[in-house]
């Protein structure tokens, strides 16, 4: 996940204009057309810009938040989720989640809601990527 530091995050918001978060990770955002021109990767969140809620959250993930992972039809707790990952416990306390109208759209780093994927009808899309 993170190496090095132990942070302190309360809670983070940004709205639709935001293109850069730089605490507690840099992260680079982009609202853009559907394309497939974008880096497959678990540190590269892609969503559907119009099932976003603004302002979006970004906070420590905390015990009683659950979502729908994507690939999953039901709904899943956060910290289910971290355990099927083999997350350690050393890791669980760094974990962030992104918010939207008090859902859950990215496990950062790990996983993004299926509520909030591309479909055939996404006409604009959301990126974000940890650096």
């Amino acid at each position: 996940m993170w190496h090095g530091k132990t942070y302190q995050l309360a809670t983070l918001r940004f709205d639709e204009k935001t293109t850069a978060l730089d605490f507690p990770m840099r992260i680079r955002i982009e609202k853009s057309e559907v394309n497939q021109d974008f880096l497959k990767s678990r540190y590269v969140g892609v969503f559907d810009f119009d099932t976003l809620e603004f302002p979006l959250v970004l906070r420590k993930w905390k015990e009683g938040d659950h979502f729908q992972p994507f690939g999953m039809s039901g709904r899943k707790k956060v910290s289910d989720f971290l355990i099927s990952q083999k997350v350690e416990l050393s890791q669980k306390r760094k974990v962030l989640v992104l918010e939207s109208n008090g859902e859950i759209v990215w496990v950062v780093g790990m996983r993004i809601s299926e509520k909030f994927k591309l479909t055939e009808s996404t006409s604009a899309m959301w990126v974000m990527t940890v650096e």
